[in-house]
Protein backbone atom coordinates (compact mmCIF):
# COMPACT_ATOMS: atom_id res chain seq x y z
CA UNK A 1 0.00 0.00 0.00
CA UNK A 2 1.47 3.61 -0.70
CA UNK A 3 1.93 6.04 1.39
CA UNK A 4 -1.63 8.03 0.83
CA UNK A 5 -3.49 5.16 1.32
CA UNK A 6 -2.46 4.40 4.60
CA UNK A 7 -2.81 7.91 5.44
CA UNK A 8 -6.37 7.63 4.15
CA UNK A 9 -6.55 4.67 5.80
CA UNK A 10 -5.27 6.06 8.96
CA UNK A 11 -7.72 9.05 8.42
CA UNK A 12 -10.52 6.78 7.86
CA UNK A 13 -10.06 4.90 11.51
CA UNK A 14 -9.03 8.51 13.40
CA UNK A 15 -12.33 9.94 12.38
CA UNK A 16 -14.52 7.31 13.76
CA UNK A 17 -12.66 7.26 16.56
CA UNK A 18 -13.26 10.73 17.46
CA UNK A 19 -17.31 9.96 18.18
CA UNK A 20 -16.27 7.47 20.64
CA UNK A 21 -13.76 9.31 22.86
CA UNK A 22 -15.77 12.30 22.97
CA UNK A 23 -18.84 10.04 24.24
CA UNK A 24 -16.50 8.49 26.79
CA UNK A 25 -15.32 12.07 27.79
CA UNK A 26 -18.95 13.31 27.98
CA UNK A 27 -19.74 9.90 30.46
CA UNK A 28 -17.02 10.51 32.46
CA UNK A 29 -17.84 14.43 32.76
CA UNK A 30 -21.59 13.41 33.75
CA UNK A 31 -20.32 10.56 36.32
CA UNK A 32 -17.77 13.44 37.88
CA UNK A 33 -20.66 15.54 38.37
CA UNK A 34 -22.85 12.84 40.08
CA UNK A 35 -20.38 12.07 41.92
CA UNK A 36 -19.84 15.52 43.10
CA UNK A 37 -23.42 16.76 43.88
CA UNK A 38 -23.74 13.31 45.67
CA UNK A 39 -21.01 14.27 47.81
CA UNK A 40 -22.37 18.06 48.33
CA UNK A 41 -25.76 16.56 49.27
CA UNK A 42 -24.38 13.95 51.73
CA UNK A 43 -22.08 17.01 53.37
CA UNK A 44 -25.36 19.25 53.61
CA UNK A 45 -27.55 16.21 54.73
CA UNK A 46 -24.94 15.44 57.80
CA UNK A 47 -24.61 19.50 58.65
CA UNK A 48 -28.58 19.52 59.19
CA UNK A 49 -28.55 16.56 61.13
CA UNK A 50 -25.60 17.04 63.30
CA UNK A 51 -26.13 18.43 67.45
CA UNK A 52 -25.17 21.49 67.97
CA UNK A 53 -21.19 21.90 69.50
CA UNK A 54 -23.14 24.09 72.56
CA UNK A 55 -25.73 23.52 74.80
CA UNK A 56 -27.19 26.37 76.70
CA UNK A 57 -28.01 25.51 79.91
CA UNK A 58 -29.64 28.28 81.93
CA UNK A 59 -28.37 29.38 84.93
CA UNK A 60 -30.61 28.88 88.18
CA UNK A 61 -32.93 31.37 89.40
CA UNK A 62 -31.77 32.46 93.36
CA UNK A 63 -34.04 30.65 95.60
CA UNK A 64 -35.07 32.66 98.50
CA UNK A 65 -34.59 31.84 101.72
CA UNK A 66 -37.46 31.00 104.02
CA UNK A 67 -39.04 33.09 106.30
CA UNK A 68 -38.69 32.59 109.74
CA UNK A 69 -41.69 30.63 110.90
CA UNK A 70 -44.07 32.75 113.11
CA UNK A 71 -45.08 30.71 116.43
CA UNK A 72 -48.13 30.84 117.12
CA UNK A 73 -49.80 32.60 120.49
CA UNK A 74 -52.60 32.69 122.38
CA UNK A 75 -54.46 35.33 120.50
CA UNK A 76 -57.99 35.77 119.77
CA UNK A 77 -58.39 35.35 115.58
CA UNK A 78 -60.39 38.30 114.37
CA UNK A 79 -64.02 37.04 113.29
CA UNK A 80 -66.96 39.19 111.56
CA UNK A 81 -70.10 37.34 110.56
CA UNK A 82 -70.49 38.00 106.91
CA UNK A 83 -73.68 37.69 105.15
CA UNK A 84 -73.49 33.69 105.08
CA UNK A 85 -70.92 32.79 107.72
CA UNK A 86 -67.73 33.46 109.77
CA UNK A 87 -64.93 35.23 107.80
CA UNK A 88 -61.80 34.29 109.71
CA UNK A 89 -58.32 35.14 108.62
CA UNK A 90 -56.62 32.81 106.92
CA UNK A 91 -59.42 31.25 105.53
CA UNK A 92 -60.83 30.47 101.63
CA UNK A 93 -63.83 32.86 100.86
CA UNK A 94 -65.76 32.69 97.92
CA UNK A 95 -67.53 35.92 95.93
CA UNK A 96 -71.05 35.59 95.20
CA UNK A 97 -74.14 37.76 95.05
CA UNK A 98 -72.91 39.93 92.77
CA UNK A 99 -75.10 39.34 89.36
CA UNK A 100 -72.31 38.67 86.97
CA UNK A 101 -70.34 42.24 87.88
CA UNK A 102 -67.91 40.96 90.55
CA UNK A 103 -66.41 42.54 93.58
CA UNK A 104 -63.71 45.34 92.95
CA UNK A 105 -60.56 44.34 94.64
CA UNK A 106 -58.95 47.93 95.82
CA UNK A 107 -55.53 49.26 96.34
CA UNK A 108 -56.89 50.71 99.57
CA UNK A 109 -60.18 49.58 101.83
CA UNK A 110 -61.98 52.53 100.70
CA UNK A 111 -64.55 53.00 97.73
CA UNK A 112 -61.81 55.68 96.39
CA UNK A 113 -59.00 53.21 96.37
CA UNK A 114 -57.59 52.31 93.06
CA UNK A 115 -59.57 49.57 91.44
CA UNK A 116 -56.50 46.19 90.98
CA UNK A 117 -58.92 43.73 89.54
CA UNK A 118 -62.30 42.06 89.96
CA UNK A 119 -63.44 39.17 92.00
CA UNK A 120 -65.75 37.66 89.42
CA UNK A 121 -68.78 35.09 91.33
CA UNK A 122 -67.02 31.63 92.50
CA UNK A 123 -63.64 32.73 92.33
CA UNK A 124 -61.61 31.97 95.50
CA UNK A 125 -59.65 34.02 97.81
CA UNK A 126 -57.90 33.90 100.85
CA UNK A 127 -58.28 36.45 103.54
CA UNK A 128 -55.33 37.49 104.65
CA UNK A 129 -55.76 40.91 106.04
CA UNK A 130 -59.26 42.32 107.97
CA UNK A 131 -61.36 43.42 108.86
CA UNK A 132 -61.14 47.65 108.75
CA UNK A 133 -64.54 49.61 109.17
CA UNK A 134 -64.42 52.06 106.38
CA UNK A 135 -67.35 54.56 104.88
CA UNK A 136 -70.13 51.87 106.06
CA UNK A 137 -68.51 48.53 105.26
CA UNK A 138 -66.61 45.72 106.63
CA UNK A 139 -63.47 45.67 104.17
CA UNK A 140 -60.98 42.15 103.85
CA UNK A 141 -57.75 41.88 102.29
CA UNK A 142 -58.08 38.97 99.72
CA UNK A 143 -55.11 37.20 98.02
CA UNK A 144 -56.30 34.77 95.10
CA UNK A 145 -54.36 31.68 95.80
CA UNK A 146 -53.66 30.75 92.51
CA UNK A 147 -52.78 34.05 90.86
CA UNK A 148 -50.88 36.52 93.32
CA UNK A 149 -51.71 39.44 91.31
CA UNK A 150 -55.17 39.28 92.00
CA UNK A 151 -55.32 41.05 95.33
CA UNK A 152 -56.80 43.38 96.85
CA UNK A 153 -59.54 44.78 99.60
CA UNK A 154 -63.29 43.82 99.00
CA UNK A 155 -66.33 44.72 100.85
CA UNK A 156 -67.48 42.00 102.93
CA UNK A 157 -71.09 41.89 101.69
CA UNK A 158 -70.12 39.69 98.84
CA UNK A 159 -67.71 37.14 100.21
CA UNK A 160 -68.67 33.96 102.29
CA UNK A 161 -66.41 30.82 103.63
CA UNK A 162 -65.66 28.58 100.82
CA UNK A 163 -68.28 25.63 101.30
CA UNK A 164 -66.58 22.49 102.13
CA UNK A 165 -67.39 19.40 99.78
Amino acid sequence: MTRSGRLGRLRRDIGCLWPTLGAAAGATAVLLLIGVGAATRAAQVAQQAASPAVVRIPRPSATPSPEPTAVPTETATPQVLGPVGAIVLGDLIEVFGTSGDGVRLRSAATLAGTVNGLGMDSDVFQVEDGPLDAEGHVWWYLVNPYDPARQGWAVAEYLRPLQNP
